[in-house]
């Protein structure tokens, strides 16, 4: 019985004098110290290892970068092999935009009235061209030719009065009739205006051929050419009549 006692005594010493004198790989980081059935971090040893390793190849695989368990030598080491991976880092979190509604689109204004471009009433205007050469016709006198230009003159004038509130035959704007026509190119040998505000366009000309001067303009036999403009508002109707003889 002792002789055996002392046989197992001296295969345990033999075996711890073999583990104490084999060499530590130098890139193990947990080891088992002799003696002891606990494994520990080569940085550390006071410290327990937590996770064992698993059963693995007894030789190390090639390095991936990935890390892994093997076994070395007579015990269990926890060979790390190849780089680490870093750690994920967190994704950044995208602002959130604030809602924006949509801007409405504010179309874009009518343009202003370009003088000398404005828009009378053709109608009226042709009916009122109408009774004034009827006059003439009656009393035996040669009917007027509408003027391009006259015609544009004069609704401007018609315009004229509407915008700045006035009934004169001297524009603040424009001056005299006689001054629109001459700045305008217009030639003549003997000119004329007539103006009127009325309900519509045959109750103007009926006032007109009342008034004995504004009659007397309709009527004049040397006027050959005229221009009728009017523009229309909520009482009524703006006419202005310009005449000239060539």
């Amino acid at each position: 019985m002792k002789r055996k006692i002392a046989f197992a005594l001296s295969l345990a010493l033999l075996l711890l004098v073999s583990l104490a004198a084999s060499p530590r790989p130098a890139n193990a980081s947990w080891y088992l110290t002799p003696g002891s059935n606990c494994l520990y971090p080569a940085e550390n040893p006071t410290t327990p290892a937590t996770n064992p390793p698993p059963s693995t190849p007894t030789t190390p695989p090639a390095p991936t970068g990935s890390g892994g368990w093997y076994w070395n030598r007579a015990y269990y080491i926890q060979q790390w092999y190849g780089q680490p991976q870093a750690p994920a880092q967190p994704a950044t979190p995208t602002p959130e935009v604030p809602y924006q509604p949509p801007v409405p689109v504010t179309p874009a204004p009518a343009p202003a009235p370009v003088p000398g471009a404005v828009q009378g009433s053709p109608t009226d205007e042709a009916l009122m061209v109408s009774l004034v050469n009827q006059a003439r016709i009656s009393v035996g006198l040669n009917p007027l030719q509408v003027d391009a230009t006259l015609t544009q003159l004069a609704r401007m004038k018609s315009q004229d009065i509407l915008v700045n509130n006035y009934f004169a035959h001297t524009s603040p704007t424009y001056g005299s009739a006689f001054t629109m026509m001459k700045n305008a190119g217009v030639t003549y040998r003997i000119a004329g205006e007539n103006l009127a505000k009325a309900r519509d366009t045959a109750w103007a000309h009926q006032r007109l051929m009342a008034s004995d001067g504004h009659r007397t303009n309709i009527l004049y036999p040397d006027f050959t050419h005229i221009g009728v403009g009017i523009v229309k508002y909520e009482y009524g109707v703006v006419v202005t009549e310009l005449f000239i003889g060539k």
